[in-house]
Order: structure tokens, then C-alpha cells, then sequence
């Protein structure tokens, strides 16, 4: 099995063996060649992060130096898949932001897909994100009678 993704020629000829010993007679076919290759699996993404300071969201990012073999991504969440994003050029700075996060710490992975070859090595890091207040607030009112201000209480 040759590299992955380069084309490789591969030759095939018969071989025949009468006899035994001295009196043993060996032949070859004539060489029959092809061309082939070995698809490619999708690369692990690289620099991958899940930030912990976006309060409401999460953003994740990352990057790949090769799109070949990749078709897309899947971002997960604690193992549950969030969504699945088209590939774009080797280099670019992917990003994924979770704008529905559960407070708390938790695990953000991307990896890349292949239609021909499944899924590829995972890349994971720890995100966080804040919660929203929790406190209600009540009776508010703003004066109406007042001619230079607005008083809110």
C-alpha cells in the first residue's frame, strides 16, 4: 500500500514452476502495471479551542493544513453532535460558536468526515460559559410627571 492520496503503479505477472530439483523449469508472464491509490482519511484538526470567557456562547476553533480526504466537520459537546460545517481552504481558522451552551465546564471535540473514509481522529479541548442572571427583577416604574427628567425605580 503506497501514501495516501499519490498515485502509485502496480505491476502483476504469472509465475509457473514444473519440476523439481535441476530439472525444474520456471517461467513469467509479461508484467501487467496499473495505476492506483489509496484514499486519504480526514486530517486531525489543529490548534483547537473552546473558549471559557464568551459568557452567553462558546466559541470553538481550529484549523487543518490539508483538505484532502475532508468533507466536513462535526463539532460535539460532551460526545453530542452540535452541528456539521463545510471544509474550506488548508489553513483557514475555522469557528463554531455555541450560542446555546449549558453553564458550566464541558467538553468541545471537532473532527473531520469523509464521505469514502468515516470520521477522523478527534481534536478536544474544555469550554466554558457563564450563566445568565438569575435574579428577577420587579416592580419597576419611571415617573411621567417630571418636565427636565424620568425618575426609574
Amino acid at each position: 500500500m503506497g501514501i495516501g492520496g499519490q498515485d502509485h503503479i502496480y505491476g502483476v505477472r504469472a509465475y509457473r514452476i514444473c519440476g523439481t530439483g535441476q530439472d525444474a523449469d520456471t517461467a513469467f508472464s509479461t508484467r501487467i502495471t496499473t495505476t492506483g491509490r489509496k484514499l486519504v482519511g480526514p486530517p486531525t484538526p489543529q490548534n483547537m479551542t473552546a473558549s471559557d470567557d464568551q459568557c452567553g456562547r462558546v466559541l470553538v476553533s481550529w484549523s487543518v493544513n490539508t483538505i484532502l480526504g475532508l468533507d466536513s466537520f462535526v463539532v460535539l459537546r460532551d460526545d453530542v453532535p452540535l452541528d456539521t460545517l463545510d471544509n474550506h481552504n488548508a489553513g483557514f481558522i475555522e469557528q463554531f460558536f455555541d450560542n446555546s451552551p449549558l453553564p458550566g465546564v464541558h467538553e468541545y471535540c471537532v473532527r473531520g468526515t469523509s464521505l469514502n473514509c468515516s470520521d477522523g481522529p478527534e481534536a478536544c479541548d474544555n469550554g466554558a460559559a457563564g450563566a445568565g442572571p438569575t435574579c428577577t427583577i420587579t416592580n419597576v416604574a419611571a415617573s411621567s410627571d417630571d418636565c427636565d427628567e424620568v425618575c426609574v425605580t
